[in-house]
Parts: structure tokens; C-alpha cells; sequence
């Protein structure tokens, strides 16, 4: 057999090692951030030209590494964006974009969008909070095989959660004392529709969306009309704290003392941040629950204006 000479073994050697070094370095050349595609000016509706910007985010990618979140404050600007054009298209679209994430990311972008998803979909106080969203999100993360077990059983809980309370469904009867010591329980409400704020002691949030309730003469008229209850409920077993939260509760709502923290123990109601709004009808179903309270002033308006 004809050996090759020492310099030839070097030649190929460097040549080799230059070709693989070529592509490693085209491999880890840092990848920018998506721009997001124009539609057609021939698709109007909002949520379809939504849904055309997503389903173009991912496609020119074979992979999508840590190096596109490098700049983590101009990455996470950009998952704003990418959510809000998510809300506009909505679960389906969503859901498809995720897919086409999921499938090209490896561990570091995985983290970042789970991450983002929890903050802005996941978080009652984002105004982006959803839990469709968050659901379209995660459980395409979770067939993609891209939850720890921690991850999926936080996931689990959640829509546990989510199921709760919904739309349509009978509010729980929740037993409460009021200021003059005695007992009630919600379905007393029964005959108006009914916004019931679940709070807790200390919470200067809670404090502030309450002052606002105070200050806010629609509100007010409403219930002095006897268009509308308010109610507000914490749960506690020290009632001194609770006397002593009175001062922040409005003048002319109901204020009622969960005293045997049923709304925690029992899990009757789904409260994943104080304060939290609901919203009943006059049957007591649920109309819609964690709802923002610019949100929750705009429906109910709505519904005064015509049938309530």
C-alpha cells in the first residue's frame, strides 16, 4: 500500500480542520431577532393579518439558540410584541407559532419563552394575562417534550386551576360575617348582577384598587340604584386586622370576613394574585373572573345600558 507523505497528511489535515471550523463558525454566527412580516393589504381582518405575522415568525429559522436572547432586554421587548400580535390572532395561531418554536429551540430559548409565558400570559396582574394563551403556549412546550417534571406539574395545577369557576358556572355559596357580626352567605345576592372583590389584608394594591372604587361615581350610582352588589371578602381568622382593614373597603359595599378561609382551604374560589374581580349575573353564574377593572367597568356599563 502507497503511504502518503507527511506533507500531504498535513495538508489534508488543515484543510479538514478549516472546512469543519467554517461551519462550526457558521453555526454559532449570533442570530438576530425576527423582523415581523407585513401582510397583504388584501388581508383586513385584524385577528388574520395577526395570524400571518406569526405564522412567518419562526420559518426562515433551522434552529434558534441562546444567542438571539443575548440582549436579554431587547429579547424580552421583542416576546412583548410577539404575545400582543398572539392576542390579536388568537389560541390556533398562537399555538401553531409555538409549535414551530419549540420544534427548532434548544434549552436556553426554551427557558426564556416558558419564562416570558409565565410573566405576561401567566401572571393575573399582566394585561396581557390569559390563561388560552398561556395554555397555547405551554402545552405545545409540554408535547414537545420541553418541561422538567417541576415544570409539568406546576402546568397540571394550573389548568386544574383554570377550570375553576369558569364562565358560566354556578358562583360557590361563601359564608361571610359582616361588620355588625353577622353571617351571610353570597347567594343572598341573588336577583342583581354581583362584583365580588376578593382582597387581602395589607395589600396596598388591594388598597388602591378599593380607593378607586370609592372615588369612582359610577360605581357608586350603581349600587345605590340597585343595579349592581358589591362585595368585598378576605379571608382571615384574626378579625382585628380585618376590623381594622375597614377604613379602605368603599362606604357603600358589602364587606364580609371569609372567617373560616373556606375561599383557601376549600378552593372555592380560583385566585391566583389579590386583588381579584369577579364578575356574576343575576343568577349568580359566572360572567368572568379575573378581570381587569377597566375591563370589568366597560362590561358592566354595557350590560346597564341594555339588559342586565
Amino acid at each position: 500500500m502507497k503511504r502518503l507523505s507527511p506533507a500531504f497528511l498535513c495538508l489534508f489535515v488543515l484543510v479538514f480542520l478549516s472546512g469543519c471550523q467554517g461551519a462550526y463558525s457558521q453555526k454559532k454566527v449570533p442570530l438576530e431577532l425576527p423582523k415581523f412580516a407585513t401582510p397583504p393589504v388584501t388581508i383586513t381582518a385584524p385577528d388574520a393579518r395577526a395570524g400571518y405575522i406569526l405564522s412567518r415568525v419562526w420559518q426562515d429559522y433551522t434552529y434558534v439558540d441562546s444567542t438571539m436572547f443575548r440582549d436579554r432586554d431587547a429579547g424580552e421587548q421583542f416576546l412583548v410584541n410577539y404575545f400582543a400580535i398572539g392576542d390579536v390572532a388568537g389560541v390556533r395561531a398562537l399555538g401553531e407559532a409555538s409549535k414551530a418554536f419549540f420544534s427548532k429551540s434548544d434549552a436556553f430559548a426554551d427557558s426564556v419563552m416558558i419564562a416570558m409565558t409565565e410573566k405576561y400570559f401567566g401572571t393575573a396582574a399582566s394585561p396581557l394575562f390569559s390563561d388560552s394563551l398561556y395554555l397555547s403556549v405551554m402545552d405545545e412546550a409540554r408535547k414537545a417534550g420541553k418541561l422538567s417534571d417541576a415544570q409539568k406539574i406546576v402546568l397540571a395545577d394550573k389548568i386544574r386551576l383554570m377550570g375553576m369557576n369558569k364562565p358560566g358556572s354556578d358562583a360557590p355559596d361563601i359564608e361571610y360575617l359582616t361588620p355588625d357580626g353577622k353571617t351571610h352567605r353570597l347567594k343572598e345576592m341573588l336577583g342583581k348582577p354581583t362584583v365580588l372583590l376578593v382582597y387581602n389584608i395589607g395589600c396596598s394594591t388591594c388598597h388602591a384598587l378599593m380607593q378607586y372604587l370609592s372615588d369612582h361615581s359610577s360605581y357608586r350610582r350603581w349600587v345605590e340604584e340597585g343595579k349592581i352588589n358589591l362585595v368585598a371578602i378576605t379571608s382571615a381568622e384574626d378579625r382585628d386586622l380585618w376590623k381594622a382593614e375597614q377604613k379602605f373597603v368603599p362606604d357603600y359595599a358589602i364587606s364580609g370576613l371569609d372567617a373560616k378561609m373556606d375561599i383557601i382551604l376549600k378552593e372555592l374560589l380560583d385566585v391566583r394574585a389579590y386583588p381579584t374581580l369577579y364578575f356574576f349575573d343575576k343568577e349568580l353564574k359566572v360572567v368572568t373572573k379575573d378581570i381587569q377593572i377597566d375591563d370589568l367597568t366597560e362590561l358592566i356599563s354595557a350590560k346597564i345600558v341594555g339588559e342586565i
